[in-house]
């Protein structure tokens, strides 16, 4: 979707606030722009699965990746020795206690998402009560997109660096694969059934 089809609200005044699931170029999306884009609250948090909570008037950049790269970006940054990151992503605090320190085999035959990565995303793009505006973008197409994100944010990218992912579960062995589908295939639904960038979906949770 071109940025000529999107329809950008006129307020280019409003705080912007980052959200993302983690594992989509967060680290180099916050030395550039900041946890708050623009302006706001000062408690902002960037994984918080609380669509509920951004202040009205104010918009959203929401940076999401493809799942399955995700989950293994995960287990390569050691987010399974550590609960940090579920605990801000609000997921399966309980669950990840009895999967932590687990292989990614051994995490995938535990059998649930304790990130609980679909839900984070169509938590925010089938919220009801939006009193804000949001526009979701996928990681894997940041620089197709600039232009489109120069005007959401009202901020320039010069200077930003995108980093190319270098989990890539298409080079995991067949077995894991099939263990990584089992686990998050629903999320990889939600993931394909997005645009790569839109503004304000109303997306029907399956």
């Amino acid at each position: 979707m071109s940025s000529n089809q999107i329809s950008f609200p006129a307020n280019i005044d409003q705080p912007v606030y980052l959200v993302t699931p983690g594992a989509a170029g967060t680290h180099a999306l916050v030395k550039h722009f900041g946890l708050r884009i623009k302006g706001g609250v000062p408690w902002w948090n960037v994984h918080a699965r609380a669509p509920g909570l951004p202040p009205a008037g104010s918009r959203i950049l929401y940076v999401y990746g493809n799942p399955y790269d995700a989950v293994v970006s995960y287990f390569n940054r050691g987010f399974m020795s550590n609960p940090t990151h579920c605990v801000n992503m609000q997921g399966d605090s309980d669950s990840w206690m009895k999967a932590h320190n687990s292989t990614l085999d051994g995490y995938l035959d535990y059998g649930l998402d304790v990130f609980a990565l679909e839900d984070h995303l169509t938590r925010w793009a089938s919220y009801k009560r939006r009193n804000y505006n949001i526009a979701f973008l996928k990681y894997e197409h940041i620089m197709d997109h600039v232009a489109d994100i120069e005007r959401w944010t009202g901020m320039s990218m010069d200077g930003f660096e995108f980093i190319p992912r270098r989990s890539d579960w298409r080079t995991l062995p067949p077995r894991t694969s099939e263990k990584l589908h089992v686990v998050y295939g629903k999320a990889m639904h939600a993931y394909e059934s997005m645009p790569t960038f839109i503004v304000n979906p109303m997306v029907q949770c399956a």
